[in-house]
């Protein structure tokens, strides 16, 4: 009765939902001290094919089958039935703000708020097949994602082999080495799946070896299934892009192309996203580590980082050579008309890198002070200009950029500098690793990282529907080729407005 009066209570003073009584909460938590629960996940959130892997006997929770015996996902925890995993971190609760702590598990680090601040290289790599990394959002992806800054591939899949060869009977219940091996499974199916480039060389060999003579004999199912990832992923070259509606119809020139005016601004723009996109997609993680663009000892590291910003570039000298070169004033004025409407197409199609590189042309010290073409061009091409000028200001770190990118609907090229620069400051203003002796990793600073990373992975879910025009392309290229420098530009500029006293 008294328990049901206090329901009563709380249920007036918050809305109708009443709390658990506090007698009910002890006897729980009691409880959950004499019986470990262990919560089964999916190994990468988004595989339908969880029956593939092994799960011990009675370890799946019953509500994952309904009395039909067909499968459902279980709904996510939320952070109010999380509690009991935070209630593993309560003894760093109350702690300095960064103090070094080495209770419960050795080489891990808390803050006070109980988030995790960092580790020893190996603590945080056991923590990969420990039930604490789901106390720790995307823990797994974000380790995999950030790694390479501290350790290579092939010291990490050293260290899981070896984790995995010593954990036996010998030092956990066989229900509990069934898990363990469970997750080892899971992490290499994410690992493989996500990152395969790390499985080159030598590397391949040794997991066909760890797969066929350590997983498959422990765990059949979980075996057959990375054997046929595995031999999927070696064989794959180029994945075949399958659209689900017919591309537009390309708008070819007739005849050989000797004048940028001879092709549609709407297939120019077309081209150059299907270039940029082939690039940006072919960006890697591992190359946006360590600032390594800025640094000539690491670039070779970042190809194609550097071939994005060699593009960028390009693109802008050769939109400013094609400006400057044409001597008679009433073709450049069309020029920069159309130049303007490529800009407009360009984002309209989301191709905010070539974006930036085209307004960054038009803003040049040889076009912008073209003052004679930029008079008689049309107020609503400037009101154009000026709109997605706007767009890509840097003004309040990219803001306006920001929140429309968020907004659009893929296929979308990011202008790729604002991720460079995050990258930048985050690798400037935090330290990659801390303690007495420089131990401890700072997994912080991967975690920032790792989203910054990730939203660049994000934008290559989706390619262009667009035909290749082969004829555009090679004009592009040799046009490209052809450009002035800053200063070759500058001279012709001066050649067609001369400077006035």
């Amino acid at each position: 009765r008294r328990q049901r009066q206090m329901c009563i209570r709380d249920r007036s003073h918050s809305g109708g939902v009443p709390t658990t009584p506090p007698t009910a909460a002890k006897k729980f938590k009691g409880k959950s001290k004499e019986k470990e629960v262990v919560k089964f996940i999916s190994p990468t959130k988004i595989a339908n094919d969880s029956e593939a892997f092994d799960v011990p006997k009675g370890s799946r929770p019953k509500s994952q089958i309904n009395p039909g015996g067909s499968k459902r996902w279980i709904k996510p925890a939320t952070p109010s039935n999380q509690r009991n995993a935070n209630d593993m971190l309560s003894t760093y609760t109350g702690r300095p703000q960064g103090k070094v702590v080495k209770e419960q598990e050795e080489g891990v680090v808390y803050t006070k708020e109980g988030q995790l601040r960092g580790g020893t290289v190996d603590a945080l790599i056991n923590r990969l097949t420990s039930p604490l990394s789901e106390t720790e959002k995307d823990y797994n992806a974000k380790f995999l994602l950030t790694y390479r800054s501290f350790c290579t591939p092939e010291e990490l899949l050293a260290k899981l082999i070896k984790i995995w060869e010593n954990t036996t009977l010998a030092t956990c219940t066989p229900r509990d080495l069934d898990v363990f091996r469970i997750r080892i499974a899971s992490l290499f199916k994410l690992w493989m799946d996500k990152h395969w480039y790390d499985f080159a060389g030598e590397n391949l060999n040794v997991l066909k070896d760890f797969i066929e003579k350590q997983i498959t004999p422990s765990l059949p199912n979980s075996g057959a299934t990375l054997h046929k990832l595995m031999e999927k992923k070696a064989s794959s070259t180029e994945k075949k892009i399958v659209f689900n509606m017919n591309p537009p119809p390309s708008m070819v020139p007739a005849g050989p192309i000797t004048d940028i005016s001879q092709i549609d601004v709407t297939e120019l723009a077309r081209q150059m996203s299907l270039k940029d996109e082939q690039i940006y997609h072919s960006i890697r993680p591992r190359e946006c580590m360590n600032q390594a663009w800025n640094k000539p000892e690491l670039q070779s590291t970042c190809p194609n980082v550097m071939r994005m910003i060699s593009r960028f570039n390009v693109v802008s000298q050769w939109v400013q050579t094609v400006i400057v070169k044409e001597k008679v004033p009433k073709n450049r004025k069309a020029i920069l008309v159309m130049i303007i409407k490529l800009a407009q197409k360009l984002r309209q199609h989301h191709n905010f890198h070539s974006l930036m590189a085209v307004i960054a042309a038009l803003e040049s010290s040889s076009v912008g002070r073209l003052k004679k073409t930029w008079e008689v061009v049309g107020a609503n091409h400037l009101a154009t200009f000026q709109e997605l000028k706007e767009l890509m200001s840097s003004e309040g770190n990219y803001k306006s950029l920001r929140t429309l990118i968020k907004k659009e609907d893929p296929p979308t090229v990011p202008y790729l500098g604002v991720y460079l620069s995050d990258l930048i400051f985050i690798e400037d203003g935090n330290p990659s690793r801390f303690g007495d002796n420089n131990e401890y990793i700072n997994f912080l600073k991967m975690k920032m990282l790792g989203e910054v990373i990730g939203e660049i992975i994000f934008y290559k879910q989706e390619r262009y529907n667009f035909k290749t025009v082969q004829a555009i392309q090679d004009f592009c290229e040799k046009g490209e080729k052809e450009a002035l420098s800053e200063k070759e530009a500058y001279n012709l500029s001066l050649q067609a407005e001369p400077r006035t006293n």
